[in-house]
């Protein structure tokens, strides 16, 4: 599904995308919020966004088959990766299974802000984060410790088989980004193939919501247990 433009006075509630050869879900441009994402299978990216998407969404589960790309692919502007207004989502509760055989997990490039939290990634192939070019560097911070609190992650657990991509060119390291702010851990949950939370996952500390469009949650990731999956009795799941 692409957004084109589209303004936060449209409701987005309760979609899958499953299967798709593109993208699940992708932002070009606009205000749009969305609740309770189920992105499965998707050949492309799972969430996309770029030309200065600046939407909310929350609860988003994502899974991967052997042929899926990456799980979030965010730009600013490729073409002025400075350009404003700049791309800056706020991001919360979101559960990626990924697949050994698939694409990376999440990549901020072409200079786009964010603000994450409450995400479980695990199982993404190259990485769990990546952040590329010198203008998306330079828009979270001179360093890893001095953060302008325009790309942020917090209360997230990343457990890749490399869970950061780190050139050597970069500015800072992506890990230090990520293991310098709050709540964030690599540690492995054992969470295998299963986008429900365990018990480890939920012992981990939970972010509070961002502003009033997210709901307050004592959990990270998209579903805190099988009581409360809110995936059942509306998606397919193979």
């Amino acid at each position: 599904i692409a957004f084109q433009g589209v303004g936060n006075g449209t409701t987005v509630d309760y979609v899958q995308v499953h299967n798709n050869a593109d993208d699940g879900v992708e932002f070009f441009g606009g205000t749009v919020n969305a609740k309770h994402l189920y992105l499965s299978g998707n050949e492309d990216d799972s969430l996309d966004w770029t030309f200065g998407y600046s939407g909310k969404i929350q609860h988003v589960v994502i899974t991967h088959r052997d042929i899926s790309d990456k799980v979030i692919e965010a730009d600013n502007n490729n073409s002025n990766r400075d350009s404003l207004p700049r791309a800056r989502p706020m991001i919360s509760n979101v559960t990626v299974i990924g697949n050994a055989n698939a694409g990376g997990g999440v990549l901020l490039r072409e200079g786009t802000g964010a603000k994450l939290s409450n995400f479980v990634i695990t199982g993404a192939d190259k990485y769990c984060f990546s952040i590329d070019h010198d203008q998306t560097f330079n828009n979270a911070g001179t360093s890893a410790t001095a953060l302008t609190g325009n790309l942020t992650v917090t209360n997230s657990v990343a457990n890749c088989a490399v869970s950061f991509k780190n050139d050597t060119a970069d500015l800072f390291k992506t890990s230090d980004w990520f293991n310098g702010q709050t709540g964030n851990t690599t540690t492995a949950m054992g969470m295998g193939t299963s986008y429900i939370n365990n018990a480890a996952v939920n012992a981990q500390t939970a972010a509070a919501p961002f502003d009033s469009f997210f709901d307050a949650t004592t959990y990270i990731g998209a579903v805190k247990d099988a009581a409360s999956d809110w995936t059942v009795g509306w998606t397919f799941k193979p």
